[in-house]
């Protein structure tokens, strides 16, 4: 089995990178109702219910933008707009990686944070939350 490297996959918001970034992940989940009744025989018993996604990125911080990447400033008015965001996890612009995946999909930006530990690198985290599908497409 091939092994890849993470290093290769970046996060996208709508086509432009995330600078700096250390670390992304897609998230996929499914609620599962309860369907149990008295003839359930004492186990539980559910049905697939709504699906739903999210992803996140951990990046190192810069507060000046130099327009060629997404970051902690360029992302700061949007946790406020109204405004929903593409979003993509792929592997980089530039990488050949054999039969990989990308996921996109729209979503609202539900959280971004800043991190600032004692005599560390400064980082901001950011999270996103799907609205409608996420698709995947292998990269030929």
């Amino acid at each position: 089995m091939a092994k890849i490297n993470g290093t290769d996959f970046r996060f996208y918001v709508g086509t432009t990178l995330v600078g700096n970034a250390t670390e992304g992940s897609v998230s996929l989940e499914r609620d599962l109702p309860d369907a149990s009744d008295k003839d359930s025989g004492g186990w539980a018993e559910n049905i697939q219910g709504q699906k739903s996604w999210s992803m996140s990125c951990t990046a190192f911080l810069n507060f000046v933008p130099d327009g060629t990447d997404v970051n902690f400033v360029s992302l700061f008015s949007s946790i406020f707009g109204t405004s929903v965001i593409t979003v993509k996890f792929s592997v980089a612009t530039g990488v050949t990686q054999a039969s990989a995946n990308e996921y996109i999909g729209t979503a609202n930006l539900s959280s971004l944070s800043l991190t600032a530990p004692l005599e560390d690198v400064m980082s901001f985290d950011l999270d996103a939350t799907g609205t409608g599908p996420l698709v995947q497409s292998v990269i030929v």
